[in-house]
């Protein structure tokens, strides 16, 4: 295998001098604006993560007290309030310094298990390429938990790769626990007929059910679902699911202070219906298709990560970067060169420029969606046939 991989990183090629200085200029200039918006700004996202578990320990509605607080929806599920319940021990500041850390300490773990020996690159370049994403840009910004997440589902990849099926599954439930739109992995598994990964899935989920539930009071579940249902910002350039495409190119866009300045090709909600429904179904058909013809476990991987995002409703770009692993193996082995860079690039555009901008007809199709745009085209990547090495 590491003779493999040798080779595969050969036929890859060392960074020229421009690419490698780029790279290094672009991660660091990414990585400390972030920080310091981040820090301006008060981490937004976390702020509300840290009010919902506040108002928790205090005995009160994570969801519903937030709107008296000046904030807006939490949609993150009530083990994600449970889990980051300690964090309210201390100050707002020193919890969200500590948050950050340990993402990014989250993060540099991630790497390390993935390079040299899985996804033949250095430690350092995949690193440089993660960092000067705006999907960790905007994690690091907005105090996301993406690096938790793309940790769960690093680790339930290379278990279910090295034949760990129970591990693999019980980190798969986990990470359903916190975000449900990877529950596609759990489709997956069961049209693989793979039972001991499917138990898996079922006891970490319970588990995560049932930490959740010492902690909660009744009702709870109801003041969730509401708030998935408060929310009407889809039409967000963030938003790289299927149904964020059609909000921005065929619905008039909501007064909302999360939606830009858009204007869509033509305010026609039968037609925003019909795009949406229309997507989902080439989306879901098309990897079913490449599920069914492939035996490389890093495609399948990588297939279901992207294709999770786009059939969600609502899937920000942060989400991007989970599926690091099989992506950047897949392509590794593919020697797609062209198609990473051109997808990098696009995931890299910085979000404080997309965000200043009020966008006509050609700007709302194009840059208003290059988020969205550059997801759809990762998948395409993804679901073409990949050499194996």
């Amino acid at each position: 295998m590491n003779a493999l991989l040798a080779r595969a990183a050969r036929h890859t090629g060392p960074l020229n001098y421009f690419a490698d200085r780029f790279l290094i200029v672009a991660a660091a200039a990414t990585t400390i604006q972030s920080v310091v918006i981040g820090w301006r700004d008060q981490f937004p996202d976390f702020k509300i993560f840290y009010a919902s578990s506040l108002l928790l320990r205090q005995g009160a509605n994570p969801y519903q007290g937030l709107w008296d607080r000046g904030l807006g929806p939490n949609t993150n599920t009530p083990t994600v309030i449970v889990a980051l319940e300690p964090l309210t021990w201390l100050p707002f500041f020193p919890a969200a310094i500590v948050w950050l850390v340990l993402g990014l300490i989250t993060l540099a773990a991630v790497i390390r298990a993935l390079a040299p020996g899985t996804v033949p690159t250095t430690r350092r370049v995949l690193l440089l390429i993660v960092l000067a994403t705006q999907a960790c840009a905007l994690t690091i910004r907005q105090g996301q938990i993406v690096f938790f997440v793309m940790a769960l589902f690093t680790y339930a990849w290379l278990a279910d790769r090295d034949g760990r099926s129970a591990r693999s599954g019980v980190a798969l439930g986990v990470l359903m626990a916190l975000k449900p739109f990877y529950g596609l992995f759990a489709l997956y598994v069961l049209w693989r007929r793979d039972w001991r990964a499917f138990a898996g899935i079922l006891a970490g989920g319970a588990l995560c059910v049932a930490v959740a539930l010492v902690d909660l009071q009744p009702g709870i579940l109801t003041s969730w679902i509401t708030s998935l249902r408060e929310i009407n910002w889809q039409a967000h350039l963030t938003n790289v699911s299927i149904r964020g495409l059609a909000a921005r190119w065929f619905a008039a866009p909501p007064q909302h202070p999360y939606v830009l300045s858009t204007t869509p090709l033509i305010a026609w909600r039968e037609l925003e219906l019909a795009f949406w429904i229309g997507g989902v179904l080439v989306i879901a058909v098309a990897s079913a298709i490449c599920l069914r013809r492939t035996r490389d476990q890093a495609q399948a991987w990588a297939v279901i990560s992207l294709a999770a995002l786009l059939l969600s409703p609502l899937a920000e770009v942060h989400y991007a970067i989970v599926g690091l692993g099989p992506i950047a193996l897949s392509f590794a082995r593919s020697r797609r060169w062209a198609a990473a860079w051109t997808t990098g690039i696009a995931l890299s555009l910085p979000y404080a420029l997309v965000d200043a901008l009020h966008y006509g007809v050609v700007g709302t199709v194009t840059i208003g969606s290059v988020y969205a745009l550059a997801a759809i085209a990762l998948w395409v990547e993804m679901v073409r046939p990949v050499k194996s090495i």
